[in-house]
Parts: structure tokens; sequence; C-alpha cells
């Protein structure tokens, strides 16, 4: 039996939220290359795939996390194993994208074992939100490998304090809803460990971040700098920073994702 007839079923919504992944890199990443939406089309099937295959594992992730006495093989494992057979099957070997892939399984790993803990800390929480743009750095890894370019790492690592900036960003738009739905957030942990002094910590993250991106970034030859400082730019104004919202003070943070 070949790999195309035993592949894990993915549904529509495993589609639909990969889409998110799939714009912001085309928006912030193909042109860092050159690649042309004609370039976006060719990748997409492979793409789409191996994000769908993240957020078929997200939800079973949240299922494992919600559960008393969780038992059998931990999803991120499955999902890694299957991302890496499918990989493999693909033909597609690269070192950074082995890299992330046992990245992003690490990622579900440590930010379960944070979430169980009686007290989180700040430290656990930057731990897991390291990790947590894995899944945008297989993209990353794959649009290299399937375009038959080498990867940087220096690259990498310019990009990386903003990848974690998009993701904090990101639950700073979501946090009313968060709250409602219950679910974890960065500034709702930050407020559970910080109280009302929450935003000026995320705040401060923030800046961070992008103080890491420009020192990181002055490593990489002037014209990368300019290309990386124009996708970044793009970026922003497809997806503008959102303001911090004023903390929530609950009677107890969330454990769920």
């Amino acid at each position: 039996m070949n790999f195309d007839e035993r592949q894990p079923i993915l549904s529509f919504r495993d589609l639909r939220k990969s889409a998110r992944i799939l714009d912001v890199l085309t928006v912030a990443y193909f042109p860092i290359y050159g690649l042309s939406q004609r370039d976006f089309f060719r990748m997409y099937p492979t793409l789409a795939y191996m994000e769908a295959l993240v957020y078929r594992a997200d939800s079973h992730v949240e299922a494992w996390q919600a559960a008393s006495s969780p038992s059998g093989t931990p999803p991120w494992e499955v999902m890694k194993r299957e991302m890496l057979e499918f990989a493999a099957a693909q033909g597609l070997e690269s070192g950074l994208l082995h890299r992330y892939i046992h990245e992003q399984a690490r990622y579900y790993e440590s930010e379960t074992a944070f979430l169980r803990q009686s007290e989180p800390t700040e430290e656990g929480l930057m731990t897991a939100q390291a990790l947590r743009p894995s899944d945008l750095r297989i993209q990353h890894s794959l649009l290299l490998e399937l375009s038959g370019r080498e990867g940087n790492p220096d690259v990498f690592a310019a990009l990386a304090p903003m990848e974690v900036w998009a993701e904090i960003n990101d639950d700073l738009g979501s946090y009313e809803a968060d709250i409602e739905r219950d679910h974890f957030n960065t500034l709702r942990t930050l407020t559970a460990i910080h109280g009302a002094a929450a935003a000026d910590v995320v705040t401060g993250i923030l800046k961070t971040c992008e103080r890491e991106f420009f020192h990181q970034l002055r490593k990489l030859p002037a014209t990368t700098q300019t290309v990386i400082t124009e996708s970044l730019a793009a970026f922003h104004q497809h997806i503008p920073p959102t303001a911090v919202p004023q903390p929530v003070l609950e009677a107890s943070a969330t454990s769920e994702v």
C-alpha cells in the first residue's frame, strides 16, 4: 500500500485553519525568496497537508490536556510520526524540516507540562512560546526545499523573535474571546502571574522580541536585511499590531488551550 492510500483523514476544519498560516507564509516569507503566486499553487498540496496535520493534532492535544488521566500514545508523537512518514514518502529530507517537526512535537509536550503546573511561571510560559511558531518554521523549511533553495540558519534566527511576537499579538486580538471560551491565552496567563501589571509585562515582552529581531537582522547581508524588513512591513500592514487589552482579573486562569 502506498502512502497516498493510507494517509490520515483530515477535516475541513483542519484545512480551513491551515489557511491562516499559509496566508502569513505568502505575505511575509515568499517575498524573501522572490517566490510567486504560481510557486504557491505548485507547493500548495504539500504545504496545506503538513499544516492541516498540525491543526488536526491541535484538537487531539486539547482533548489530551483536558483528560484527567490520558492514556495511549501522546498526540504530538502521532503527529510527528505522520509528518516524518509523509516527508520521507515525498523525498523531503532537509535537516531544517526534520528539526522543526521535532520542535512542533516538543511544543505540544512542553505546553502540556506547563498547563499542568499548579502555579504557572513566566519562564515556563516563554519556554513554550519560543517553540510555539514551529509550524510556521516547518512551512518555511518546506518552501525552501520545494523551491530548491538552501536554508540559512541566520535568516531563521532573525525571524524567530517576530514569529513569537506574532503569536502573542494574535493572542491579544482573541483575549476576550479566549476568556469567554476558557481557552489558553498569553495575556490570561501573565495576568494570573502578575495581576493588573500584566499589560506592562506583555508590552515589555513584545518590545524585547522587536529588539532581538533587529539584533539578529544586523548579522545578515545588507540586501537580505532590506528584503526581510520589507516583508515584515507587508506583514504588519496585512495583520496590524493589536493594542494590549486591559487585563481582566479572573479567579483562576485557564489551563485549557
